[in-house]
């Protein structure tokens, strides 16, 4: 938190610079939690992970990350039998029992690589994105999220208000605005036969903006996500992580960075928009600096 709130200070008088700041604080936050390897993409933008990682979302069809993954790949055994780092990888090291411990395979490296870069990274950074948008262009819910009290990390879970703005952001822009699942036998929707091992396809945005579940589903309504709300939620209405036991098993892990970044550089700035501000219906692979504009305003700098 706190390096991102220097990287902010650094950049709080240029226009679309938060959102920059923001890509290379979460990058380097899984590269550290997930990988092990501790890079500052923010002044090394030419290292290999770095490099890597920008190109991959940038030519999803090429997956340079086979490239990352072969080149630290050799580093996680070093780390299992000697430096025991407590990063994602060295602990499905840890889960395997003595006798049957071996170096994962390149798959199984990739899989894993690509599942945590994609809620560490990516998805978290277009969430903060989209979450400095929707509190700068709504300063009363800003307020409210300020006024809340700070805990300490410990009872970080003891902020309703920041939960309600972070799951309202998701709502309104999901990390995925589909998936897909495969049937596993032969069943009957609606009157309709869908054969085991067809593959269904989930439009989340569409769920996620039907007015029979949502009203006003264009409104940013933080207060959507009252605990007593949520009660009355269709269960399957909101899926953000999809849903089951093959929902997103980085869920966890990119909604506390969401919150403690999103606390932590709060208790420092004030967002609001800058007035060349224009949003313009573009598709985007992810989250992109230049989609937006928004100037940050250092209020205890």
């Amino acid at each position: 938190g706190d390096k991102l709130v220097s990287l902010s200070i650094e950049t709080r008088r240029r226009s679309s610079g938060l959102i920059l700041s923001y890509s290379c604080f979460t990058l380097d936050v899984v590269a550290s939690v997930a990988f092990g390897i501790h890079v500052d993409s923010q002044k090394n933008p030419e290292d290999a992970f770095v490099k890597n990682c920008k190109k991959f979302f940038e030519f999803s069809m090429l997956r340079p990350i086979l490239i990352l993954t072969s080149k630290y790949s050799p580093s996680f055994e070093v780390n299992y039998s000697f430096s025991m780092r407590r990063d994602f990888l060295q602990l499905m090291l840890d889960a395997l029992p003595k006798k049957e411990q071996k170096t994962l395979s390149e798959d199984e490296i990739v899989a894993q690589a690509f599942i945590f870069l994609i809620a560490g990274y990516e998805t978290t950074t277009s969430a903060l994105s989209f979450a400095t948008y929707l509190l700068a262009t709504n300063p009363e819910c800003q307020e409210k999220l300020l006024q809340e009290d700070v805990p300490d990390y410990e009872n970080i879970r003891e902020l309703p208000y920041l939960e309600m703005v972070i799951a309202e952001t998701l709502r309104m822009y999901p990390p995925a605005f589909r998936f897909t699942r495969e049937t596993c036998k032969n069943c009957i929707v609606m009157g309709q036969c869908i054969p085991a091992g067809a593959v269904v396809e989930i439009a989340v945005g569409h769920l996620h903006y039907n007015p029979e579940f949502w009203p006003e589903p264009e409104k940013f309504i933080p207060e959507r996500f009252t605990v007593e709300a949520k009660l009355q939620h269709h269960p399957f209405a909101y899926l953000p992580f999809g849903a089951g036991p093959r929902s997103c098993i980085g869920m966890r892990m990119a909604l506390l960075e969401l919150k403690i970044t999103l606390l932590r550089i709060l208790q420092k700035f004030k967002f609001e928009i800058s007035p060349e501000t224009q949003l313009l219906p573009t598709i985007l692979w992810g989250a992109n600096d230049e989609s937006w504009e928004d100037t940050v305003k250092g209020t205890h700098v």
